[in-house]
């Protein structure tokens, strides 16, 4: 039987101190920009050794081509 966690006992998500810091990118998705049409990927990306770190979302553009 799976036990369900208290949630009062999770911590919440916060940004980090300023530094230097390892990433790992944990997701990417190719997307097209409905307003210009360029294409790019989006990554999904961790701070490794924070887990209470927030994710970060970032878009990387293509050049046109």
């Amino acid at each position: 039987m799976t036990m369900i966690p208290n949630l009062s006992e999770i911590p919440d998500k916060a940004p980090v101190e300023a530094g230097e810091y390892d990433l790992r990118i944990s997701k990417v998705k190719e997307t097209k920009s409905q307003r210009t049409g360029r294409y790019g990927c989006q990554l999904i990306i961790n701070i490794d050794g924070q887990d209470n770190a927030s994710t970060i979302f970032h878009t990387l553009w293509y050049g046109n081509y």
